[in-house]
């Protein structure tokens, strides 16, 4: 069993309705009965959440799959780029600016 950060990842102001629906939406894509993505790591930056993840919904013929996610309340969407591995994931999550354009 997984446990729980130790850490504050992220903090969203749940009265706006911008972070609102940013909050529900990474929640809906990480749980339920076929959840779409497992978290590697997070970091907010400038508002801006970004998310080191393991794409969970795959054939059983697929190799293990991974990317960067942007969840940005402004534009109230998400964006993603590949990476190759869980470690190479985690290394963009360091300084993800290079691999997303500011919207």
């Amino acid at each position: 069993m997984r446990s729980a950060p130790t850490s504050r990842l992220a903090t969203l102001d749940l009265t706006d309705e911008k972070q609102r629906f940013i909050c529900e939406s990474i929640q809906r894509m990480h749980s339920g009965r076929w959840p779409l993505f497992r978290m590697l790591g997070m970091k907010q930056i400038d508002g801006v959440i970004f998310e080191a993840a393991e794409w969970v919904q795959r054939s059983k013929h697929q190799e293990r799959s991974f990317c960067v996610i942007r969840w940005s309340p402004d534009t109230l969407g998400l964006s993603w780029k590949t990476a190759t591995s869980a470690n190479a994931a985690l290394a963009m999550l360091a300084d993800p600016a290079p691999y997303f354009r500011r919207a």
